[in-house]
């Protein structure tokens, strides 16, 4: 087992490694490693021509395996900006803490027939159905976060957004389970369990059990926070 740890790379060590492969195959060694799970966040200090500097530290949290699956709840909302962000952060530490087992919970932030801000309904109620059909949720919602804040596509459409998942779900079985209404309960009741049972003022939040990650209203969950969080509740 490896204690926890913060290990720095001086400029000088930067400056005559010839590239960073070296550092990213320590790294996936150390997070295969059988008798530790680890994350990594690389922090590299590199000068051009004594210009330029910037500095990405690189933190190394270990511990000890439970050999249990470490279940974590994650609320969000495909709308927004923190959740977008924290979705990338959490499927970071999933590719290395393999008995992370993370449940998805989407809830809608602006519910119809709010006018303020877009609505997520659509693909919150098309994840669902992407469930039902043995579909990666990570994948399905890797698709509607890019195509909403990168490819800037109409999520209120649903021919839109039956085309964003086009190679997960076939359009047309797509649009009609979501014209028939059978995933609107669906729908209702994550939204009741995120607001009324779980009390959610502001997405995303973490939960393991009866242990919570709240955001920070307008700045969200960092990655440093739900490491902390995710050392926790271990």
């Amino acid at each position: 087992m490896f204690p926890d740890c913060l290990m720095y790379y001086s400029p000088g060590v930067c400056e005559t490694m010839p590239n960073i492969c070296i550092l990213r195959e320590f790294a996936k060694r150390m997070a295969t490693c059988h008798c530790i799970r680890s994350l990594l966040l690389v922090i590299f200090t590199l000068k051009f021509h004594n210009t330029i500097s910037f500095v990405i530290t690189w933190y190394v949290f270990s511990f000890e395996r439970s050999g249990t699956m470490q279940k974590i709840e994650f609320f969000f909302d495909y709308i927004c900006p923190f959740c977008y962000r924290s979705f990338y952060d959490l499927k970071d530490l999933k590719e290395h803490q393999t008995d992370l087992d993370v449940s998805f919970h989407p809830c809608e932030i602006h519910q119809r027939p709010e006018r303020n801000g877009k609505h997520s309904d659509l693909c919150i109620q098309g994840m669902f159905l992407a469930n039902d059909l043995k579909v990666n949720l990570w994948d399905y919602s890797q698709r509607i976060f890019e195509a909403h804040f990168t490819e800037h596509r109409d999520i209120e459409d649903l021919s839109q957004v039956a085309d964003i998942v086009k190679d997960l779900v076939d359009p047309a079985v797509f649009i009609k389970s979501i014209e028939s209404g059978k995933y609107q309960p669906y729908l209702q009741k994550a939204n009741r369990y995120a607001f009324e049972e779980v009390g959610l003022k502001v997405v995303p939040h973490y939960k393991s059990g009866s242990q919570e990650l709240p955001s920070i209203e307008g700045v969200g969950v960092s990655a440093e926070s739900l490491i902390q969080f995710l050392n926790k509740i271990h």
